[in-house]
């Protein structure tokens, strides 16, 4: 039987009962976390861009300093895993690894950082058809993964809950979409990719694959939020995160101002399955491979 999650502070490993990455971190207060895959079991995908992304819990770190912090930990938790895997002949399971930095003040006004992983076997890829809801929302603090978005967005985890949905995406009052609770979102309109800028939303390290895919293939890259208003010109919709990499929309319940309406995603071209084979092929180039750290 596969080992389902693993948990560690400060390089230890500690006994939980908690069964999920998003309630492990709201043990934690001042956090910034992130969360990373493997990819052939032993490498991380992106992992400049999550150790960027921890670097913003204190003015006072740079990217070596995390990385000294972060990285035996997550060496720990990668090998956890892929020890268990060799030893089942188990070549294609993949590892989930959410990596949190909490401050903690100390007596003499310096901050101690508390480094906390939890490490889980990665998911299956969702199948068709896959169903999100666009609901009217905002994150106030897009451009960081704190532990208080993780309480906040709670409600909107119920939704896909109740509804057995993949994903909940956020609106504003114009009808503008931003983000999904838990991933990024974009649509293609007009032969353009259409996303949310890194300002307005907290920049995906899939979601960064997918533009290089599009750049790739000649595709224009139109940093600015859809409209829901638009929505009959959409040619195709998607989601992108890190467990469920590029994952094109089958069908949309727009909610917003209490109105609901349902809208069928097209069949997709040949040109955006090429799009989809580009970021698989990205997933290798930009994997780093993470040694073992006794």
């Amino acid at each position: 039987q596969k080992m389902k999650a693993y948990a560690l502070v400060n390089c230890r490993p500690i006994t939980t009962n908690i069964t999920s990455s998003s309630k492990f971190v709201l043990q934690f207060q001042r956090a910034v976390y992130t969360t990373m895959r493997t990819f052939g079991q032993t490498s991380v995908v992106d992992l400049s861009a999550h150790l960027s992304r921890l670097q913003k819990v204190s003015p006072t770190l740079d990217t070596q300093s995390v990385e000294s912090l972060v990285m035996p930990s997550i060496s720990k938790a990668v090998y956890q895993f892929y020890d268990q895997f060799k030893a089942q002949n188990d070549d294609k399971s993949e590892t989930r690894i959410t990596v949190c930095l909490s401050l903690d003040d100390q007596e003499d006004g310096k901050n101690n950082i508390t480094v906390a992983l939890f490490g889980e076997l990665l998911s299956p890829i969702p199948t068709p058809p896959i169903v999100v809801d666009i609901v009217d929302g905002k994150r106030e603090n897009p451009g960081l993964k704190t532990t208080e978005w993780v309480r906040l967005r709670e409600k909107y985890q119920q939704i896909i809950y109740s509804e057995g949905i993949q994903e909940v995406v956020l609106i504003d009052e114009e009808g503008d979409v931003y983000e999904g609770i838990s991933s990024n979102f974009g649509v293609f309109s007009g032969g353009k990719l259409i996303t949310a800028s890194d300002e307005k939303v907290l920049p995906g390290t899939m979601l960064g694959l997918v533009i290089k895919a599009c750049s790739s293939h000649g595709i224009p890259v139109v940093r600015e939020a859809p409209n829901i208003y638009k929505a009959s010109e959409w040619e195709a919709a998607f989601i992108s995160s890190t467990s469920r990499l590029l994952l094109f929309v089958d069908s949309i319940k727009i909610v917003h101002k209490g109105e609901e309406k349902k809208i069928s995603m097209p069949p997709r071209s040949e040109s955006l399955e090429a799009v989809s084979q580009t970021v698989r092929e990205l997933l290798v180039s930009s994997s780093t491979f993470i040694p073992r750290i006794e």
